[in-house]
């Protein structure tokens, strides 16, 4: 503002306006003229002076007025005009492209104009070329439209992004590109000069381009041919210049900024220099060295780091399998420390791994057949028993219905037929069913019962006629049959108690009798005096105690197998091995021991049988036979498939698995260039020996006698580790850290009631990732038939779960297909479930943990036990439906491209002619093509990496399986979609999948806050505070923003539902910060935001579990949780801590959703807990993992009171941290390094604090109420400091600490760290209270004041500048660039900053 205008009045320099100009304001005649003004607003034309206008006005008028009134109707109307008038997420995007494609040929023009600025002569900078031209520029109309799409597009964080993108990527196509392929080709250069010149003759303006001359370019290009470059250094010489061109094109890179504005000092390094010079020539050079720098970063490392990215992940994909094996040590190094942690085949081969998979498909196929079967004998055996039980109670025998139906069910041996396997019938079917007529049983139980017992039967020989197909038997079909039978009848007909229920631990087991002691032990007496030995009682009681402890199952036999002491004279070894299968023969009859053995009659066996608990149930016989006989034919199946796979891999001129002799393998295993790895070969000279749990008399699997390398035969035998397996197997650490971070997940996650709905309305978001969710578009009865069998083929259906009739289990058809899913590993894989059921299968391995539990508690438990049951039967069923409603989408997809292709006469590229039907694949084969697809595309434990389930093992990680996955499929469905886009069959499905990957990724999130932000008519700036004043762990989420009818702001957290924010989110943050920060440099504050949102990413893996969270603030931050808040108060005595620790335990591991549940029930019952009321339609909300939370800014301003306090009381500390300790301080710098860092942090709370203040009055909270909070807690004058924006450094004088030191220095003789510098100190503090701005950067350097010595024992470290006038403030040219030149404010200040704080500001 020039003088005179000072001296002018208020009133005079109004008068100086020509309101007609400006929309026909004139406050001094007539009431204002809204309808202009509104125009002018919507165009975007003077807002700024109207509103300021209108503004002073108000100040002008006394209130009461009519000009009062007038005045203040108007800024109302303004406001509300500017509020809608806010610019659109698509309106900033469009015109982001708009301006970022004109911004294109405008740079090369600026670089032209810099270049002759630089070489002319000097000229005042508003003469130079470069302002000539962007003076043309602007009168334009190309001009007019790049001002008003940048200024569009850059109202969002999203519009700044497209903005950079759409100009690096034009540079790129348009220059960057052809100069990289010239280079890399040097044949082209004169090509790729001659179409660069004709694009730049094409676009300039008045001669503004330097002219090219083609006849140098066409020598530049001979001798660059002559140059023999290798390829390699060619390609990323050629990837170097081409990025370094394509940045130094780049019009505006000031604004858009560089890495090293990031990490370094203004102007060092790849820092730009943003200062203007004096003269025009010198700031032209400033100008160029900018571009050079923006330039250099994209050569490198920002070009070669994303060339370098993309050509990894083709190598991964293509060659990972064979990387470990290359000559070359970068690929090798790759493959060990990169790709293979993080591949869910880990170091086993692709074949193996798919191996595995299928064989663990088929074990689960064996186990649903079992179950299937069990549920249907269970509900006729229950109807019978209830039937019979006074029948039962008469003959004093209440196991006499399960005796009866288990030798009905196993007595009747198979038979051969026609080379197969096949049950004859029961052949005493009449007479069962009499017998069980006389106990009282109903003739239909007793049909229904028999039917199922056939099936039963019937089922088993599917597995035995696999086993006999696959060829691997050494014995004959006829002798085969005669070896299941007799394992059928007398082995796994019957379960020993010791064996299935042992316990551990806490959980107490199977408990032998003294009188079954007392047996075998007189048993053990006889043999001992039968080989001349004399035993006493007492001594064989502790040899039978041996026995219960060391007893085993022996695999092949399913029988109790145990050590015992030899008692016989002269007897050659002092134990032996004794396997109770011994004495039983094929017939089932009994065979003594040979003679002085330790088993002589029936009676002693029978005696052992009582010790360890023979029990023979029907349930657990039909368990028991199909698991084991589904575990040997899935076995020999892999072993098939495995030799099949390895001799198609050698017959392809590949490395195969196994080969017939160790050189072979030695040969093909070799690795690296003459580095031959011996020892990675199996050492046992018959190579590998694997097993199917039968004998090796019966049984030889067709790899055994193969050479491997270890990795592949550990994978062969199901014996590779995983990484953290140690750990668990260390009893402390078991109990100590892995069974309550168990207990403590199972409880948070499967016996959770809202953690249940959000596990199945998450399912659904899945379906729209993969494309699946258009058929509600395009087929809307097609995905209603999807969902119906989805449910049709559940397991297990709810109705049966509730009633156990099993008209409610799953017709036949739709349980083979569930069959045909486990099959294929597609169901049954939930990656959080099956995470949790890791960690318990770490904690007790071979048994049910939660079955041993209830059991300690008896009977009375059961239905606990059945409810939990229940509780992950549904987790995992939440999960399958969404898998199952995916695959009959992907399945009818694909008929319908093959229908649509030869219907449409597709040319299929392989021949050249069209599809026909005999090209279509067969209904199996499309089934099993969808069935792969959404293992590949939807959450899978089974493709988890060992590094990542290693996770659950270590105190840190939750869920990490969850995030692990929701990368992986990502990856996979824009492969997949990329893939089927190639394919003219698949082309509608590639296309219907990347949209919905769109939609879910880039339309969801931002679509559903922008419409609920203007349906609430919550600005951006109100969605920004909302951010500050939000829990810890909500920042960086996606929120939707609420107002309630009282005007209270919500929030949703939209991340919890929203699973795809794991990987969105380092996105989400770039563009939040490229928005928070829009006036600062655009990449600095992109890194920022990337910082942030792969720390967010991350979390999930290094994040405390649950139950090691609450350990550590107990006893390791002292009773503090990780957010700051108090457990206990440091004064309360030893019983109160102990007691409010037990309770935040309880309290935040409590399982069962307990505390979702105790707000619905205050809710429900209109209480509230610790004053807060709740409603019952918000917490409904949380069973979808969408319920509202309201923000209260008072709450948030005294908590961060609180936590200002805490915070500084630790930085006063810090100032002489060290100093006192009562060793000498060497560092006479060390008081002035420590009082720099204490109030650079200190200036972060300061700054922090003053954000929430402002956050909470922009969502209307009075101001004089803020102050209250701070009054209260004795930090008034701190709220006055905070809105004068004023930073209140740390004092100078300490006095207590001079006088300590002193006092060290004369009873210790040490030096005082303070003496000489007390005035640097109080220059410091002069500085900070004079020149610090909140929210700026701190501006003492320690270069200022501190001098480090140039050689050893020099103590001249300390720069004492001059004692002069007081330091004015640091003022930040970039943002001076950027200020409204009537407020002199920057827009980020006038959008944020209080109007007391506009006002401080706009004098600065």
């Amino acid at each position: 503002m020039a003088d005179e205008d000072k001296k002018k009045s208020l009133k005079e320099q109004l008068e100086d306006v020509d309101f007609k100009s400006i929309g026909g304001l004139n406050i001094f005649d007539t009431p204002v003229s809204v309808s202009d003004t509104l125009r002018r607003i919507q165009e975007g034309r003077e807002k700024e002076e109207i509103k300021k206008a209108t503004e002073e006005a108000i100040d002008l008028y006394p209130k009461g007025s009519k000009g009062f009134s007038e005045a203040t109707k108007d800024k109302t109307i303004l406001e509300n005009a500017e509020e809608n008038n806010e610019v659109s997420l698509g309106e900033s995007v469009s015109n982001a492209i708009i301006s970022g494609a004109i911004q294109i040929p405008y740079g090369w023009a600026q670089l032209t104009a810099e270049i002759k600025d630089a070489i002319g002569d000097d000229v005042p900078l508003e003469k130079t070329n470069l302002a000539k031209l962007d003076a043309w520029f602007d009168s334009t109309v190309i001009g007019e439209l790049q001002n008003y799409s940048q200024e569009k597009a850059r109202a969002t964080g999203v519009g700044r992004v497209v903005e950079f993108l759409t100009s690096i990527y034009g540079n790129y196509k348009l220059a960057g590109k052809p100069v990289m392929k010239a280079i890399q080709d040097p044949s082209s250069i004169k090509r790729t000069a001659e179409n660069i010149v004709d694009k730049l003759i094409s676009a300039k303006k008045n001669g503004r381009y330097i002219s090219s001359n083609s006849k140098n370019l066409k020598k530049t290009a001979d001798k660059v041919k002559e140059l023999n470059f290798g390829k390699r250094v060619k390609n990323w010489t050629g990837i170097a210049v081409g990025g370094g061109v394509t940045g130094g094109l780049v019009a505006d890179n000031e604004d858009i900024g560089t890495w090293g504005d990031w990490l370094f000092e203004p102007g060092h390094y790849s820092s730009l220099d943003r200062t203007k010079k004096e003269t025009s020539s010198d700031d032209a050079i400033r100008m160029l060295k900018n571009r050079l720098k923006f330039g250099g970063e994209m050569a490198f490392p920002i070009a070669p780091i994303f060339f370098g990215i993309g050509k990894f992940g083709k190598f991964a994909s293509k060659y990972g399998g064979d990387a470990a094996f290359s000559n070359k040590a970068v690929e090798r190094w790759a493959d060990k420390y990169i790709m293979r942690p993080f591949r869910a085949r880990s170091d086993r081969p692709r074949p193996i791994f798919q191996g595995v998979q299928r064989l663990e498909g088929k074990q689960a196929v064996a186990r649903n057949m079992a179950q299937e079967l069990n549920r249907r004998v269970s509900y006729d055996y229950n109807n019978i028993f209830q039937s019979t039980r006074k029948s039962a109670q008469v003959v004093d025998n209440p196991n006499i219905i399960n005796d009866m139906i288990v030798n009905f069910m196993k007595n009747t041996p198979d038979v051969i037929k026609k080379g197969k396997i096949v049950f004859p019938g029961f052949k005493n079917e009449q007479a069962f069913g009499q017998s069980l007529m006389k106990l009282g049983a109903k003739q239909g139980d007793i049909d229904g019962l028999i039917a199922n017992l056939f099936k039963y039967r019937t089922n088993m020989n599917i597995f035995k006629n696999s086993i006999l197909k696959g060829g691997n038997l050494n014995v004959a079909p006829q002798k085969f049959n005669d070896i299941m039978n007799d394992r059928l009848q007398n082995f796994l007909s019957t379960e020993y108690k010791i064996l299935t229920d042992k316990g551990g631990g806490l959980v107490s087991g199977y408990k032998v009798t003294n009188d079954a002691v007392e047996a075998v032990a007189e048993n053990y007496v006889r043999y001992a005096k039968s080989n001349g030995v004399n035993l006493s009682k007492p001594n064989a009681i502790d040899a039978v105690y041996d026995i219960v402890d060391n007893v085993s199952l022996n695999p092949l036999t399913k029988t109790p197998e145990f050590v015992y002491p030899v008692q016989s004279i002269g007897a050659d070894k002092a134990t032996q091995i004794k396997n109770i299968a011994e004495n039983i023969t094929a017939g089932g009859k009994f065979k003594a021991d040979k003679k002085g053995g330790l088993i002589q009659t029936k009676s002693d066996l029978a005696a052992f049988k009582k010790l360890f608990g023979a029990n023979q149930n029907a349930e657990r016989v039909i368990i028991n036979t199909m698991e084991d006989l589904g575990g040997i034919a899935a076995r020999d199946n892999f072993y098939n498939a495995m030799k099949e796979a390895s001799d198609l891999l050698i017959s392809q001129g590949k490395r195969g698995l196994v080969y017939p002799n160790r050189l072979q393998a030695i040969t093909a295993f070799k690795g690296a260039k003459n580095q031959n790895k011996l020892k990675d070969i199996i050492s046992s000279p018959d190579g590998l020996k694997l097993s199917a749990n039968l004998a090796e008399e019966y049984y030889t699997s067709p790899l055994d006698g193969m050479f491997t390398n270890k990795v592949i035969a550990d994978a062969l035998k199901f014996g590779d580790k995983m990484p953290l397996e140690g750990i668990s197997k260390s009893l402390v650490y078991r109990y100590m850290f892995l069974i309550p971070k168990g207990m403590t997940q199972f409880g948070k996650t499967v016996l959770g009631p809202f953690t249940h709905g959000r596990n199945f309305t998450s399912g659904a978001v899945t379906t729209i990732a993969t494309g699946n969710a258009s058929l509600l578009l395009t087929d809307p009865a097609v995905f209603g038939k999807a969902i119906k069998d989805a449910y049709k083929a559940l397991q297990p259906q709810t109705m049966y779960r509730l009633t156990k009739n099993p008209k409610y289990l799953n017709a036949n058809e739709d349980q083979a297909m569930y069959q045909f899913f486990l099959d294929e590993g597609m169901v049954n894989s939930s990656a959080t479930y099956k995470e949790v059921m890791g960690i318990i299968t770490d904690i007790e391995r071979g048994g049910d943990l939660f079955d041993k539990f209830f059991k300690m508690f008896g009977k009375k438990m059961k239905r606990l036990a059945g409810i939990i049951d229940w509780a992950q039967d549904m987790y995992i069923a939440e999960d399958d439906i969404w898998k199952m409603t995916n695959f009959f989408g992907e399945n009818f997809k694909l008929k319908r491209a093959w229908g649509n292709a030869v219907k449409n006469g597709t040319i299929n590229p392989a021949t050249g002619k069209k599809f026909t039907n005999a090209d279509i694949p067969s209904d199996f084969d499309l089934m099993k093509k969808a069935a792969q697809t959404v293992r590949n595309t939807l959450p899978n434990y089974a493709y988890v990496s060992d590094a990542v389930k290693a996770t659950r093992r270590s105190p840190l990680g939750n869920f990490v399986s969850w995030p692990a996955e929701i990368m992986r499929t990502t990856g996979h469905i824009i492969r997949k979609g990329l893939e089927e886009i190639k394919d003219p069959v698949l082309k509608r499905n590639g296309y219907e999948r990347l949209i919905g990957l769109g939609v879910a990724y880039a339309t969801i999130p931002p679509a559903l806050v922008e419409t609920v932000r203007g349906l609430y008519g919550i600005s951006r700036d109100q969605l920004q505070a909302m951010r500050e004043l939000i829990a810890p762990w909500s920042t960086g989420s996606t929120l939707i923003p609420i107002r309630d009818e009282e005007g209270n702001y919500k929030y949703i957290d939209f991340s919890g539902a929203f699973f795809y924010d794991t990987v969105l989110n380092p996105v989400q943050q770039v563009i939040s910060q490229a928005e928070i920060q829009d006036q600062e440099p655009l990449i600095p504050a992109m890194m920022d935001g990337m910082l942030k949102g792969f720390d967010r990413l991350l979390q999930p893996f290094f994040s405390e579990s649950i139950y090691y969270g609450l350990v550590a603030d107990v006893f390791i931050r002292g009773g503090q949780d990780r957010d700051g808040v108090r457990v206990w108060n440091e004064e309360d005595d030893l019983i109160d801590k102990y007691h409010k620790a037990m309770m935040h335990f309880a309290y935040t591991a409590s399982p069962l959703s307990y505390p979702q549940l105790k707000r619905l029930y205050a809710a429900a019952t209109n209480e509230t807990i610790r004053g807060k009321e709740y409603d019952i339609p918000t917490e409904l909300l949380g069973f979808f993992g969408a319920r509202p939370v309201q923000i209260y800014p008072l709450e948030t301003i005294n908590f961060a009171i609180a936590e200002f306090n805490e915070a500084e009381r630790n930085q006063r500390k810090l100032i002489t941290e060290d100093m006192f300790t009562g060793d000498p301080v060497t560092d006479r710098n060390f008081v002035l390094r420590q009082y720099i860092k204490a109030n650079k942090k200190r200036l972060e709370d300061f700054s922090e604090m003053r954000r929430k203040i402002d956050a909470a009055i922009i969502l209307g909270t009075n101001p004089k109420l803020i102050y209250k909070e701070f009054d209260e807690r004795g930090k008034g004058s701190l709220y006055i400091d905070l809105m004068k924006n004023r930073f209140t450094p740390f004092s100078s004088d300490m006095e207590w600490a001079h006088e300590k030191a002193l006092q060290q220095q004369r009873e210790d003789g040490l030096p005082n760290p303070l003496d000489g510098n007390s005035r640097i100190l109080a220059i410091m503090e002069n500085i900070l209270s004079k020149g610090q701005f909140l929210n700026q950067d701190f501006i003492l350097k320690e270069e200022m004041f501190i001098k480090e010595p140039k050689k050893q024992g020099d103590q001249s470290s300390i720069v004492t500048p001059p004692l002069g006038d007081t330091p004015q403030p640091i003022v930040n040219t970039t943002q001076m660039a950027n200020k409204n030149p009537i407020t002199n404010l920057t827009r980020t200040q006038d959008a944020l900053l209080s109007p007391t704080e506009k006002v401080i500001a706009g004098k600065v």
